[in-house]
């Protein structure tokens, strides 16, 4: 058993194994994998705001990008939504997403692979893939 740095929850030990395999993944998804397991555990409640940036700095030892870049996962996974200068929210993931968030998680997304060609470092199939992705989620949008 081990407390989650960010929400101070005591997390089970098969989550903490599920966590360090996932080491090698980059700083954003680990503190996004940690708020994923208190969401998904109940610790951060529908209508709960998550810590905030300078939070989530201070407790897992990263830089401000990189908190914003775990929120942004959450976002573009439905598990939250980001209310400008309020913060993040934990949704109720049984409905289904407001277009206007929806839309807006999708341009993040957009401007994240436009970055990503821009910079090369993302391969050709993972950008293939989330462009994918994406049209699909436009495609249900615009229904």
């Amino acid at each position: 058993m081990r407390r989650c740095r960010t929400t101070g929850a005591v997390r089970s030990a098969d989550v903490d194994e599920d966590l360090a395999a996932k080491g090698r993944r980059g700083a954003s998804r680990r503190v996004a994998d940690c708020l994923r397991a208190d969401i998904d555990a109940g610790r951060l409640a529908v209508g709960a705001r998550l810590p905030s940036y300078r939070s989530l700095m201070a407790e897992h030892g990263v830089a401000l990008n990189t908190a914003q870049a775990a929120v942004r996962q959450l976002e573009r996974e439905g598990r939250v939504v980001v209310r400008e200068t309020r913060g993040a929210f934990v949704v109720d993931r049984s409905s289904p997403p407001a277009p206007e968030t929806e839309l807006r998680a999708v341009r993040s997304e957009l401007r994240e692979l436009r970055d990503g060609l821009r910079s090369a470092g993302a391969g050709v199939a993972e950008l293939e893939q989330r462009v994918s992705a994406l049209v699909d989620r436009l495609n249900g949008v615009s229904r």
